[in-house]
């Protein structure tokens, strides 16, 4: 995979579409880059790209509802991106941590599932979070309300590198930007879009390669496949070591 900055992923398109390389020639680069623009975020949420996983953890006081999702990356995340934002367009993985154990955080809160039990409006607490939903104010609530500080972590996507200098109508790019994903993979999409419409003879040439294109690219694309089984070893004879064993107790009658 290769990351290429905007304005050669832009003149790369151009010449796909056998258009003129004349850098003097800008005419239709406003609308090239928009177009680069949304076809890599297309692709950033069609697909999981493992590179753009980050972790962002929130401390939610005692007693408190709702948070503002965090910005800042978790330890785990580095140094070199201190405040990147999630992207919201993926599925989320949610934990907290209790106990110095891991252990999942389910979507959704209802009245009558949570409330009924533990009721948020009366300021009801008890650890730990258990569940938590996203408003429409850019906040999440979590549920029962935590009656210790509780370490919430999300594992998303990052969103991707602004090609924008500005966010004025109409933008100002960054040639100098370089895109997240693959260039050849969006040239590819942002190519065909075009041929679509512009081109139609080339556009089964254009969809064979990008879909040859994304072939390799998700296969360079590493993914966890172990597979766990309860009281057995790992896969392939490796051993597994758990941290929390695992213990059955018959009830009596």
């Amino acid at each position: 995979m290769t990351n290429q900055p905007l304005g050669l992923v832009r003149y790369k398109v151009k010449a796909e579409l056998r258009k003129s390389l004349d850098t003097t020639n800008t005419a239709d680069d406003s609308l090239l880059n928009q177009i680069i623009e949304s076809e890599q975020q297309d692709l950033a949420d069609s697909f999981e790209w493992a590179f753009l996983q980050q972790r962002w953890d929130a401390f939610v006081a005692p007693g408190t509802r709702f948070m503002q999702f965090p910005t800042a990356l978790a330890p785990q995340g580095g140094s070199a991106l201190p405040n990147i934002l999630i992207d919201f367009n993926r599925p989320f993985i949610v934990q907290t941590k209790w106990n110095s154990i891991w252990i999942p955080v389910m979507y959704g809160i209802n009245e009558i599932d949570e409330f009924n039990y533990l009721d948020s409006d009366r300021g009801q607490v008890l650890d730990p979070v258990q569940r938590w939903q996203r408003s429409d104010t850019g906040q999440f609530e979590v549920w029962p309300l935590p009656a210790s500080t509780a370490q919430i972590r999300f594992k998303q996507n990052r969103a991707l590198t602004s090609l924008q200098t500005n966010t004025t109508v109409p933008p100002t790019w960054n040639d100098n930007a370089t895109l997240d994903l693959d260039d050849l993979l969006v040239v590819y999409k942002v190519a065909i879009k075009f041929a679509a419409t512009e081109n139609k003879q080339s556009f089964p040439v254009l969809a064979g390669q990008f879909k040859e294109r994304l072939r390799t690219v998700l296969g360079q694309n590493p993914t966890r496949s172990e597979v766990s089984v309860i009281g057995r070893g790992m896969p392939m004879g490796r051993k597994q070591i758990k941290l929390v064993p695992l213990v059955m107790v018959a009830g009596g009658h």
